[in-house]
């Protein structure tokens, strides 16, 4: 990527904009009631925040892009991601992390392409998501486009993003979980060997310290692996069930 447009990178990244704001209904009387949502700011008014599809099409927020990339696909995955590293054409890098979104619900590229049956199942991975996104670009577009939530970033001085439990993630050490469900700091266990993605008897111990909006319920975990394609391999084959332990003191409960 780079911080200014140029033939080979051309898909923005934007930081939050001011005017996207965050309301809460009892904020405003004890009488409401309602989720948390996100409303835009316009001509004195707050109005429902825009979908991917009206911010990218519209070009709504461009005084607020920070840096373009050079792919669609790999953006997109950015934005699933919340945070990355972005390599400069001088060989430097930038890091970024999640700093806000569009309070739209998430819905995922994987199940979307498995009902319309451009993927199987069994051969669901981040690579085989990627692989078709280049080979349907126009068809791409609008199936991104069905996931209306949208993210925004923030350049960071940590190598590593800070977790939503304020602690900066560890490679191979930090786990994003429902922390309604499992505690943040909980010790966790994963049944795979993560050098090669299979279930062996050499496993990494992680920590909960991290939770996404794609992350719900007891039984999703998702790991910090790290950068670089070693990473993103054994991520990409990563979205299968596998067994995995909670390690709690005996004389602890962890609450439903």
């Amino acid at each position: 990527g780079s911080l200014e447009k140029n033939n080979n990178n051309y898909v923005p990244i934007y930081s939050k904009p001011d005017l996207l704001v965050q309301i809460a209904p009892n904020d405003f009387s004890n009488n409401l009631r309602g989720k948390e949502t996100v409303g835009l700011l316009k001509n004195g008014k707050i109005i429902p925040a825009p979908t991917r599809k009206q911010i990218e099409r519209g070009n709504l927020f461009k005084e607020h892009i920070i840096a373009y990339l050079n792919d669609p696909a790999r953006a997109y995955f950015l934005h699933i991601q919340g945070s990355g590293r972005l390599k400069l054409p001088d060989g430097s890098f930038k890091f970024i992390s999640y700093s806000g979104d569009n309070g739209k619900k998430y819905k995922s590229i994987g199940k979307i392409l498995i009902e319309k049956g451009y993927i199987d199942r069994k051969n669901l991975s981040m690579q085989s998501i990627e692989r078709w996104m280049h080979n349907n670009p126009q068809e791409s577009t609008k199936i991104m486009n069905m996931n209306e939530r949208y993210i925004f970033f923030k350049f960071r001085k940590e190598k590593n993003p800070v977790g939503s439990s304020g602690v900066e993630l560890t490679m191979f050490h930090s786990a994003a979980v429902d922390n309604r469900f499992i505690p943040y700091h909980t010790l966790l266990w994963p049944g795979i060997d993560l050098r090669k993605a299979e279930p062996m008897e050499n496993r990494t111990l992680f920590i909960a310290q991290d939770r996404g909006v794609a992350i719900k319920g007891p039984m999703r975990v998702d790991l910090f692996l790290g950068y670089g394609k070693e990473a993103e391999i054994i991520a990409g084959s990563l979205s299968k069930k596998e067994k995995l332990w909670a390690l709690i003191p005996r004389n602890k409960r962890v609450s439903n």
